[in-house]
């Protein structure tokens, strides 16, 4: 037993969900492509590049944690927050803290650095599927993502860790996973992830930070596009 109170057997548990979140968070952003290990990147931000970045984002931080989560750490999905529970709880902040962000959203989607980032896929012209597509991929996305911070990562600590400490690494984590955006993004992400893993942790389930980076993605994507003129009928360039 140290002195947080941990025994030796929880300690080493917490190392190894520690540094294999590590591991595949490095593993996503290569694979991705959404880190430079040259000069000469690969990923342009175009359509299927971004698409790739998704898919592989919830394979790997989605449906691997969830293998390892049963067949290594011996859970069940339920105790990493893959369950519907106190739903009126769930409701109460996806609309609370929605309609914030949806306003927060609309009014960063006119700043300069906003459209320089979003929308994420960069094309002369959006179509109705295309929207529908770039819905349907980050929320697939962030299916994996939401899983793997505020799942995975956040109830396998909190189960041997202190909750505050859980909370603090989990966010140092996911703010450092920004990096590769700009510094605004890595310090926007801490406030934002101390609220998403409260409210995991308070829920008892990992889906209204789900729905609510949900939000946040989609909207910003849908501002952007609308006040940068980008919606058009017709064939996408």
């Amino acid at each position: 037993m140290n002195h947080l109170g941990i025994d030796a057997s929880a300690l080493a548990t917490v190392w190894v969900v520690f540094i294999t979140s590590i591991i595949l968070l490095l593993l996503y952003l290569l694979v991705s492509g959404e880190v430079k290990i040259s000069r000469k990147s690969w990923f342009n931000e175009s359509l299927h590049q971004v698409l790739w970045q998704r898919f592989s984002g919830f394979l790997i931080l989605g449906i691997l944690p969830a293998f390892l989560v049963i067949y290594y750490f011996n859970h069940s999905l339920e105790s990493v927050g893959y369950r519907a529970s106190n739903l009126t709880l769930t409701f109460g902040y996806s609309a609370g803290l929605g309609l914030l962000i949806l306003f927060i959203s609309r009014q960063n989607a006119w700043k300069k650095r906003e459209k320089s980032l979003y929308p994420q896929i960069k094309v002369a012209r959006w179509t109705p599927a295309l929207i529908v597509l770039n819905a349907f991929t980050w929320a697939l996305y962030l299916l994996g993502y939401e899983f793997f911070f505020r799942g995975f990562m956040l109830y396998l600590m909190a189960e041997y860790w202190p909750v505050w400490l859980s909370i603090l690494v989990n966010t140092v984590l996911y703010s450092l996973a920004h990096l590769h955006k700009n510094l605004q993004e890595v310090l926007g992400a801490i406030p934002f992830g101390i609220v998403l893993c409260l409210i995991t942790l308070q829920t008892g389930n990992f889906f209204t930070a789900f729905i609510l980076h949900c939000l946040l993605a989609i909207s910003t994507d849908a501002f952007s596009i609308y006040f940068q003129g980008l919606y058009k009928v017709g064939t996408r360039t």
